[in-house]
């Protein structure tokens, strides 16, 4: 496995001989295995661990595993601890998302620091063809297609050539210990269902599944290439860019066949879904003035054009907006007033929803979401369609016929799924998203 890693390095330009290299270790399987591969090169490095204390005694045990592990091999460890759950209260994101921010932001400091200057994270084969498998589940076009990235500014990911079972392998033939993280096990996320159920079910069909996976996001990444150099000419032909907005000429960009797509790779970096693009495009055909959101734009159409720009005074209207992984945080949706957001996801038989009186828990048919889901103030305009109708009714129409005094319409929140409208917090759920005979997950959303 040693001349695959030396190879795989140097086939991707991933490292130089001069490179200092901070190797992050939490103690699992694939994080273990890149420390030892790296021991068995010629290139300097040095490890880090984050204890985020999110899991108790076990974050503690991980953390003695891996000092332990630095003194066996006598290198130079790096190791912090992080309030994660109070930094997620007050950065307002999902714990998921402060972890990840605590963490990269701690090595990067490092690396200026250390003079070191790379960042090796241990992501393998497995895992780029779940995120893979995820991404076509969710409906990302052909981006998310590509898996995880090897090399991203000073980050690297040696280990993407290797599938988790060959690195587990090489584990136990070299008699090297490492730590199992419990929730791997559990079900409870989306990419834990692909990784301990779909995947497997795949590997049945064909047993060299991540491998037929890994090669098949290496010819799309060729395509991808190549279909970037033509939309980056389409973006030249098409947008017009200024201080203040961005226009694209719809009649220039239809010159690009097929135009959906090109307005899509154009939108995306916005923030824009896959979803809304034909909803957009068929708008700009017919009416002028027709406004799209994203978290942090505006778009409008405008005499056959498109118009984008940033959203006035956007963090104040959308309090938070989170991925898939979310499950608990506490915001203030209420000025002066701490609400605390829990997310449960369930197989239909383990819920009680028929028997739901409490306007502050919502079951929602978990298929039907698409993240990542928003938080935010209703808005002048808004419509929803209420349970039990099928046809749409606008919220301010909603709030007079619930008798809302002025003072009660500013203090409430929406949740919204792809420009959709999900469930008038604390008041009604969306029809859209109902609980079906076909509903197999429940998601619950719990807000205290």
């Amino acid at each position: 496995m040693i001349h695959e890693f030396l190879t795989f390095i140097q086939t991707n330009n991933l490292l130089t001989a001069n490179d200092k290299v901070l190797v992050a270790v939490s103690g699992g399987p694939d994080s273990v295995a890149l420390m030892h591969l790296f021991t068995k090169t010629n290139y300097y490095f040095e490890i880090a661990h984050v204890n985020f204390k999110l899991r108790d005694d076990e974050s503690d045990t991980d953390a003695e595993f891996v000092r332990l592990l630095a003194a066996q091999y006598a290198i130079k460890l790096h190791i912090v601890e992080f309030n994660t759950t109070l930094h997620a209260k007050e950065q307002k994101i999902s714990v998921e998302m402060a972890a990840r921010q605590l963490r990269y932001n701690w090595f990067n400091q490092l690396c200026l620091e250390n003079n070191l200057t790379k960042i090796a994270i241990a992501h393998n084969n497995s895992d780029s063809v779940e995120t893979m498998l995820l991404n076509l589940a969710r409906g990302t076009g052909l981006k998310g297609l590509l898996g995880i990235k090897i090399k991203n500014k000073n980050i690297i990911r040696p280990l993407v050539f290797a599938t988790r079972d060959k690195i587990e392998t090489y584990l136990k033939t070299n008699n090297i210990p490492f730590k199992t993280d419990s929730t791997n096990l559990q079900n409870i996320y989306h990419r834990n269902k692909i990784r301990n159920q779909i995947t497997p079910l795949f590997e049945t069909i064909n047993p060299s599944f991540k491998k037929t996976m890994y090669n098949n996001a290496a010819n799309l990444l060729q395509t991808y290439k190549a279909l970037n150099q033509v939309i980056k000419k389409a973006k030249k032909k098409s947008l017009i860019v200024d201080n203040n907005h961005i226009t694209i000429n719809l009649s220039l960009l239809k010159k690009f066949k097929p135009v959906n797509y090109y307005l899509y790779e154009i939108l995306f970096p916005y923030g824009f879904n896959p979803h809304q693009t034909n909803k957009i495009l068929k708008a700009a055909e017919t009416q002028s003035g027709k406004k799209f959101l994203a978290p942090k734009y505006v778009l409008i159409t405008h005499n056959g054009n498109i118009i984008i720009q940033k959203r006035k005074n956007a963090a104040k209207k959308i309090h938070w907006y989170f991925p898939e992984e979310f499950n608990k945080i506490t915001l203030n949706l209420v000025e002066n007033k701490q609400t605390t957001i829990e997310k449960i996801i369930l197989p239909i038989q383990q819920t009680n929803y028929k028997q739901n009186t409490n306007n502050n828990i919502a079951f929602i048919d978990n298929r039907k979401l698409r993240y990542p889901l928003i938080i935010r103030k209703w808005n002048s305009g808004d419509y929803f369609y209420p349970l039990g109708m099928q046809s749409k009714k606008k919220l301010s129409d909603f709030f007079i016929d619930s008798k809302l005094s002025i003072i009660d319409k500013k203090k409430v929140t929406i949740l919204e799924s792809d420009g959709k409208i999900v469930w008038i917090i604390g008041f009604r759920l969306d029809n859209r998203y109902k609980i079906t005979q076909s509903t197999t997950d429940v998601c619950k959303i719990v807000i205290s």
